[in-house]
């Protein structure tokens, strides 16, 4: 019965991983969403957003690119039901594109209200204005490998020879990179976990490739960025 369940979660998450790949690799907009988010992430890995400041910036990442995957949905759906140009048709794609819009407005101006008191405190106090490091920044790293992770298996989509990165592996790529940093036992254990997992997904298809590029994004990616900002 726990295998079965674990099964079913497991095809949910792939399923669900297979929604967002499609959006990035075919709306130019989610594409400019992710490049944004990449470039406000490092921002606040670099200036060590406070947790409140945090909390914001990463809600507001995640709703933006929530409506964008609705958007996405709506506009398959409209054109699935009505392939023929319908002047309802193209009302429900606009007002659908139209929430994304005006959210998109609403999230920027979020982001400047968080955003530029730490670079005018930056610049005022001649490059010395960056925050104490807290945890916030671990959960900013966590983010911005994922993205990285769904960008690579976008651009791998659809090519001939395909060696895409395998999410939840990068996940707890991710996650171990942390413990070994702060609770080395518990990292061992989650060892024995990934390497169960590689077994069984190198059994369906994994490629070394792309055993690889979870490596550097998660592993490698993680103590880059650790470094450079922590």
């Amino acid at each position: 019965m726990m295998f079965l369940f674990w099964e079913k979660l497991k095809k949910s998450f792939y399923y669900a991983s297979e929604g967002i790949i499609y959006t990035i690799y075919t709306q130019r907009n989610m594409k400019i969403h992710i490049a944004i988010s990449l470039i406000v992430l490092l921002l606040g890995m670099w200036l060590h957003f406070t947790f409140l400041d945090a909390l914001f910036i990463l809600f507001s990442i995640g709703i933006i690119m929530g409506m964008e995957l609705m958007n996405t949905a709506i506009e398959t759906v409209v054109d699935l039901a009505m392939p023929k140009v319908h002047p309802l048709a193209k009302v429900a794609k606009d007002v659908a594109a139209g929430s994304v819009l005006l959210l998109t407005f609403i999230v920027m101006m979020v982001g400047f209200l968080i955003i530029f008191p730490y670079l005018y405190t930056f610049y005022l106090q001649g490059g010395k204005g960056i925050h104490s490091p807290n945890s916030t920044f671990f959960a900013f790293v966590g983010v911005f490998l994922l993205f990285i992770t769904y960008t690579m298996k976008a651009y791998w989509l659809n090519k001939k020879v395909q060696f895409q990165p395998d999410v939840l592996v990068g996940i707890l790529f991710y996650v171990w990179s942390y413990l070994f940093l702060y609770f080395k036992i518990l990292s061992w254990v989650l060892l024995l976990s990934i390497l169960i997992l590689l077994f069984y997904r190198f059994k369906n298809g994994y490629t070394f490739l792309a055993f690889l590029q979870n490596f550097l994004i998660s592993i490698g990616g993680f103590y880059v960025l650790y470094y450079l900002f922590f």
